[in-house]
């Protein structure tokens, strides 16, 4: 794909701990992961958005291996988002299911507004 329409228009997005249907960890995972961010970041793709990327230790860890735009969700708090964008872990922070349940995430957000919980 990058090849035929060029890196700045390609994305790509992983869930590397995501346990759907029958997906269960396996050995080597983390370092299976890391690889692939590896890979990606040398084709120096648009951006590389991961979803359920786990502990703190492995959004340092994913960073390190990817140097282009790099997306992280997956549980992220207004104060946890800022420390991965304030620390250079993440360029940006997404909230996919807080939306569900805060229309207007936004403002919640910006003032400091409880959030109702989408669970």
């Amino acid at each position: 794909m990058r090849a035929q329409i060029g890196g700045s228009k390609v994305g790509v997005r992983v869930s590397p701990f995501a346990r759907l249907a029958d997906l269960h960890a396996f050995d080597e995972e983390q370092a299976t992961w890391l690889a692939l961010a590896g890979a990606l970041s040398r084709r120096e793709i648009a951006y590389l958005h991961a979803s359920d990327v786990g502990t703190p230790d492995f959004q340092k860890a994913i960073r390190a291996a990817y140097y282009g735009t790099l997306i992280l969700s997956g549980g992220f708090t207004r104060i946890t988002a800022q420390q991965a964008i304030d620390e250079g872990v993440a360029d940006l922070a997404v909230f996919g299911r807080p939306f569900i349940a805060n229309p207007d995430l936004v403002d919640r957000l910006r003032h400091g507004w409880p959030l109702a919980d989408a669970g």
